[in-house]
């Protein structure tokens, strides 16, 4: 079974679509990354690996392979961690297919599992809007600023296991909620 997160790769300052497609296949164990990553996104495999491992969560012990789609475009930066993890989690059945529809994630992965703060989280936000996807995740630093853009819910998490409560339906998590200072409201000439 073929699991599917959203995802994005920024080129410049603009923000591309990204599709992270995992499968599990056969009893090799092996991670075999495709779809033109970049030597930090090549590196994902030993960060998500780590991370699901340090986060308590079951690692597959078999071949994995995830597709970074489209092929032709080259993706850069570790901000692939996150949605490679969810849909490794996914294939194996720590959190519900179904969930990843109509979300995108993006962060870079501590081997602890934490998330980390990544680039253009404002830009990735704004083409989540023009794409009508719903629901974003980033790392929790990066929440303030995607909150900005109407008509996305963004959630700033901490870690890969806070993602995964959240998409097995924990209520303890809520969408980050931008709100204007009275100073930035009042105009200053």
């Amino acid at each position: 079974m073929i699991a599917q997160a959203n995802s994005a790769t920024l080129a410049g300052i603009e923000a591309l679509p990204v599709v992270v497609e995992v499968d599990l296949q056969g009893a090799k164990v092996e991670f075999v990354l495709v779809g033109l990553p970049d030597k930090a996104v090549q590196e994902s495999r030993d960060r998500v690996e780590t991370a699901i491992k340090n986060s308590a969560l079951s690692f597959p012990s078999s071949r994995i392979v995830c597709n970074l789609a489209p092929g032709d475009v080259r993706k850069e930066g570790p901000a692939l961690d996150l949605p490679i993890a969810i849909a490794v989690l996914a294939t194996n059945g720590q959190v519900p297919m179904r969930e990843l529809e109509g979300t995108m994630f993006v962060g870079e992965l501590g081997l602890d599992g934490a998330l980390r703060r990544i680039d253009g989280a404002v830009n990735i936000a704004l083409m989540c809007q023009k794409m009508e996807i719903k629901r974003l995740i980033v790392p929790k630093q990066n929440a303030a600023e995607a909150a900005v853009t109407q008509g996305v819910e963004v959630y700033g998490l901490d870690c890969l296991l806070d993602v995964v409560e959240l998409l097995n339906g924990s209520m303890d998590f809520k969408p980050f909620a931008f709100e204007l200072t009275e100073a930035a409201r009042t105009p200053h000439y």
